[in-house]
C-alpha cells in the first residue's frame, strides 16, 4: 500500500505548471498523482513524508527542492540555462540550499513541455524545429532520457531520506512501430507512374531494376517492399506487439507517395494490419495546407472498421502548439501522438522515455494528449546521419540500454520499404533482426 501522505508543497500558490509536474513526478514514482498543497497555514501531521518545493525551506523536516522560478511563471520567454552535475548527470536552472543543486521539476517541465520549441527559431528545410536549436544537442544529452534519469537519482533520494516509502515498479516496454509510406514499390501505382518509372530507369541504364519492375507487375515475382508476411513471423518469433501506421494521402504529391487509399488491395492489406495489430493515421504532409486531417482519419476507420485516435505526422511535420491543437480539434480527437522525435536525428527529443500528457504552454493548461516519444528511426540513420548497418545497430543499441535502463518504453521506427526484399533493403532488414535476437531471442 503506498503511503498516502506524500505531498508536495509550495510556497506561495498552486500555478498549473506545478500542478502539471506534481502529476507527472506522482505518475513516475508512486503510479498516481501527487496532490500539491499551499504551505502558508498547513503543518504536516507527524510522519508525514514531505517535499517541499518552494523558494526557501521551511522549519519541519523534509527533502526541499529550491524553485527556480519557471513554474511560477506565465506567458513563454527565454530562460537562462546555465549547467552544471548532479550525481554524474548533466543539470540546468541550477539552485543553492536544497537537497538537490538544481530545479529538477522545472527542468523536467522545460524538456517535455518543449518550451523550447514555443521561442523564436529558423526552420529546418522541411520546416520544422531544428534539433540543433535543442538545448539537448547543444549540451551533448540528446542520446539519453536525462529526464528519466534525473527521477531515478531523486528515486534513490527519497528511499534515503523515507526508507518506508514504496514505490510503483517500472517495467521496460518495447514498441516497434511500422510507417507505411509506400505498402509496394511497383505494385497499385498504375499504368501512368509505371510507365514514368519505367521510362526513368530505362534511361538511367538501370536494367535490373525495369526487368523486376515488369516481372513484379506480371506476378512471377514479389514486389520487393512487401514484406509484411515476414514481419508477422518476427512478431510472433520475438512476441511483439506493434503498432502501424499508414499515409492515406488522397492524391500523390510533394513528400506523399503512397498507394491510394482507394485501391482495393491496398485496403484490403491496411484492413488485415489493423484488426491484428494496433494501428493509427499517419497524417501527411498535404493534409496541413488542405485541411484534410478529418478525411485521412475517417478513412482508416472506414478500413479498419474501426475508430482511429492515434496519430504519427509523416515527415515528423509538426509545430507547437498548432498541430497538437489539430489533433484534439478533430470531430474524433486524436488522444495519442507518436510524432515526438526527431526527423534528422535519432535521440530523445523530449528528454524522457516515458509517454507523458501534453502540456499547452500557451494556453498554460494539461491537455489529454499522451504523447509516446520514440528515440529511434532507421531513416534517421540511413540518410541524415550517413550509418553503415553496422553503426546503425550500434547507436539502435545503446539507445535501446539508456531506456532499459530506466525502465521505459523504447519507440523505434521502422519503414517497410526500407527493409524490403532488394539488396539494399536486405542491408537493413539484418540489422532490424540482429537487433531483435540480441534483446529478444
Amino acid at each position: 500500500m503506498l503511503p498516502s501522505a506524500i505531498v508536495i508543497f509550495c510556497t506561495d500558490t498552486i500555478t498549473p505548471r506545478i500542478a502539471y509536474m506534481a502529476h507527472w513526478m506522482g505518475q513516475y514514482l508512486f503510479g498516481k498523482p501527487l496532490t500539491p498543497v499551499v504551505s502558508s497555514g498547513h503543518e504536516p501531521q507527524q510522519g508525514d513524508e514531505v517535499v517541499f518545493y518552494g523558494e526557501s525551506k521551511p522549519a519541519f523536516p523534509c527533502l526541499f527542492i529550491p524553485a527556480h522560478g519557471l513554474l511560477h511563471q506565465q506567458g513563454i520567454q527565454a530562460q537562462q540555462t546555465d549547467m552544471g552535475q548532479w550525481q554524474g548527470l548533466p543539470t540546468f536552472f541550477q539552485t543553492t540550499g536544497g537537497d538537490l543543486p538544481f530545479d529538477l521539476p522545472a527542468a523536467v517541465f522545460y524538456l517535455i513541455s518543449r518550451y523550447e520549441e514555443y521561442l523564436p527559431y529558423t526552420h529546418d528545410m522541411y520546416g520544422r524545429y531544428p534539433h540543433e536549436g535543442s538545448l539537448a544537442f547543444r549540451q551533448g544529452f540528446l542520446k539519453r532520457p536525462i529526464a528519466d534519469e534525473w527521477m531515478e537519482q531523486l528515486k534513490e533520494l527519497l528511499k534515503q531520506r523515507f526508507p518506508h516509502l514504496q514505490f510503483a515498479s517500472r517495467r521496460f516496454t518495447y514498441l516497434p512501430t511500422y510507417d507505411v509510406d509506400m505498402a509496394w514499390c511497383y505494385r497499385e501505382k498504375g499504368l501512368l507512374r509505371n510507365g514514368a518509372g519505367l521510362l526513368r530507369q530505362l534511361v538511367t541504364g538501370q536494367w535490373a531494376d525495369a526487368v523486376l519492375r515488369l516481372q513484379v507487375l506480371a506476378g512471377r515475382r514479389p514486389d520487393p517492399f512487401d514484406v509484411f508476411n515476414d514481419l508477422d513471423k518476427l512478431h510472433t518469433t520475438y512476441q511483439l506487439k506493434p503498432q502501424y501506421f499508414f499515409l492515406l494521402a488522397p492524391k500523390n504529391k510533394g513528400y506523399d507517395r503512397n498507394i491510394l487509399p482507394h485501391k482495393p488491395r491496398f485496403r484490403a492489406l491496411v484492413h488485415r494490419l489493423a484488426n491484428r495489430y494496433a494501428a493509427g493515421i499517419h497524417f501527411s504532409w498535404q493534409a496541413h495546407t488542405d485541411s484534410s486531417f478529418e478525411a485521412e482519419q475517417a478513412q482508416l476507420a472506414q478500413i479498419a472498421e474501426k475508430p482511429v485516435n492515434t496519430n504519427r505526422f509523416h515527415y515528423i511535420r509538426m509545430w507547437l502548439p498548432v498541430s497538437y491543437r489539430q489533433l484534439l480539434a478533430l470531430s474524433t480527437p486524436i488522444t495519442v501522438d507518436h510524432s515526438m522525435g526527431y526527423g534528422s536525428i535519432n535521440g530523445f527529443r523530449a528528454s524522457t522515455c516515458t509517454p507523458f500528457f501534453w502540456y499547452d504552454l500557451e494556453a498554460e493548461a494539461a491537455t489529454g494528449l499522451l504523447i509516446y516519444p520514440f528515440a529511434y528511426m532507421e531513416a534517421n540513420s540511413i540518410f541524415e546521419q550517413k550509418h553503415n548497418p553496422e553503426q546503425a545497430l550500434d547507436e539502435w543499441q545503446a539507445l535501446y540500454s539508456k531506456v532499459h535502463a530506466v525502465g521505459g518504453t523504447f519507440v523505434t521506427i521502422v519503414h517497410n520499404h526500407m527493409i524490403g526484399t532488394d539488396a539494399e533493403g536486405r542491408r537493413w532488414w539484418q540489422v532490424y533482426q540482429s537487433f531483435l535476437q540480441r534483446n529478444f531471442g
